[in-house]
């Protein structure tokens, strides 16, 4: 098609050409049934310049937000909600890339420059096609760490910034995931540094900083054995987490942990007291709450996702879209490690009707390289999924903390299906998991539930 379109166009331009090879790409997806998840945009890079200053403008103020913590708070649980391409979950992997626009569009109540950065974007992406799953994406996506990958990555990152102030917000967020937090950290020396090089003879064409290259790597090496964790959060409440009158799971954040709280998620475990560990079937975002009042109560309705022979998914969520999450669960496909992802279409209107589920694709997620496994494989009849769970050992005595377990085979048909399944009689136990701002999280005390029948007894664990 497009060498058609060219040979029946000599003299078309590139934007037209661009054109084409977006339209032909995303119909070739659709046709597969793969149109949910494209994005592909045309970009006039003779337009980038007025983008960056624009974007610089932008970044400074945001940058500047940092100093007060609450004001940076809600720009940051933005950008977090933002469109984000790669999964970005902990089934699949992480690539810390956030759709540009929704970068900005997260601060503009508190940027003057915003209006202006947008108009710019819009003005040099000429030309863009979006998948169901990625209505709101801008055209062009930027590094963001959502989860933090260590130094090389922040300094592969600095050769490509598009702002010194942008890459100081950046290592502000880096720091913040390593350390709990910003406020006892200034990094303007560093941002000007930054601007400095950027401006001098030291940058050459390749995209090298010659004698500044080492000193970076140092300044960053705080990142390097750093891995998210529980703890990290330092959340406080002014109600602990425990029993309310009513009877369901809740707490109160204090106001200092308000302005630092990203999002809550419950997670679920089947419990096995014998053996002192627990499977973790994966994150229900049924939390009820907000963050006026910083009260939260646990909204979880007792039913988990299923394949057709009973087995529980693992389920991990990994995009919030119009009327539907996607979900990626992982699962071994034939033998190999890989990730089964599906969307649940949810029903606000009626409490007693869960709603359903779409199988997506398999997808094998970000590899230890950084990166993007190619989305879109489909499962054939007759391919073997075994579900593949994390495995939390509770023995305090063990010296693994978490393994995995695998389940029983399924083996795939074209009616295959994947339902909302009541939780069968047993022993489970509940958590809220708490996110800062900068990805790391406070895990609350487990409740323990034990369902009998119809019957639910709860107790703390």
């Amino acid at each position: 098609k497009i060498g058609d379109y060219m040979a029946e166009n000599p003299s078309c331009t590139g934007a037209e050409l661009g054109k084409i090879i977006v339209d032909s790409f995303y119909d070739d997806c659709d046709q597969a049934g793969q149109g949910s998840g494209v994005t592909l945009s045309v970009t006039d890079l003779s337009k980038m310049d007025k983008f960056i200053e624009a974007f610089n403008d932008y970044s400074k103020d945001i940058y500047e937000l940092t100093e007060n913590g609450g004001n940076f708070s809600a720009v940051a649980r933005n950008i977090n909600d933002a469109e984000n391409f790669g999964g970005n979950d902990k089934s699949s992997g992480y690539t810390n890339m956030v759709d540009l626009g929704g970068i900005i569009n997260a601060g503009k109540e508190s940027s003057s420059h915003a209006d202006a950065a947008i108009s710019a974007l819009s003005d040099a992406v000429v030309y863009m096609k979006n998948g169901s799953d990625h209505t709101d994406a801008t055209g062009l996506s930027v590094y963001y760490p959502l989860q933090v990958g260590g130094s090389s990555e922040l300094g592969l990152f600095k050769d490509v910034a598009l702002s010194s102030y942008y890459l100081g917000l950046v290592d502000k967020v880096a720091y913040g995931s390593v350390n709990g937090g910003i406020s006892d950290y200034d990094n303007s020396g560093k941002v000007e540094e930054f601007s400095n090089d950027w401006s001098s003879d030291q940058y050459s064409a390749s995209g090298d900083f010659l004698s500044y290259e080492a000193q970076i790597s140092d300044e960053w090496a705080y990142a390097d054995d750093y891995q998210a964790g529980s703890g990290k959060a330092e959340i406080k409440f002014d109600v602990e987490p425990g029993f309310d009158e009513d009877g369901f799971y809740s707490f109160t954040l204090s106001q200092d942990s308000v302005d630092s709280v990203d999002h809550i998620e419950g997670g679920v475990y089947v419990y096995d007291e014998e053996n002192q560990f627990s499977i973790e079937l994966g994150y229900s975002g049924d939390v009820f709450g907000d963050f006026e009042s910083g009260c939260f109560t646990d909204g979880f309705n007792r039913h988990w996702f299923a394949l057709p022979d009973g087995q529980y998914l693992p389920a991990y969520l990994q995009d919030n879209c119009d009327g539907y999450d996607i979900y990626s669960s992982p699962i071994l496909l034939n033998g190999e490690q890989t990730n089964l992802r599906f969307a649940y279409f949810y029903n606000d209107d009626d409490e007693d009707d869960y709603g359903y589920c779409e199988i997506i694709d398999v997808w094998d997620g970000v590899g230890e390289n950084g990166c993007v496994g190619r989305s879109g494989g489909d499962l054939k009849k007759g391919d073997v999924i075994v579900p593949y769970y994390y495995l939390i050992i509770l023995d305090p005595e063990s010296e693994v903390d978490e393994t995995y377990f695998e389940g029983n085979k399924y083996k795939y048909t074209d009616d295959t299906e994947i339902t909302l399944k009541e939780l069968e009689d047993s022993d489970y136990l509940y958590c809220f998991f708490i996110y800062d701002i900068f990805g790391n999280y406070e895990l609350t005390d487990f409740v323990k539930f034990t369902v009998k029948g119809k019957d639910v007894d709860y107790d703390m664990f």
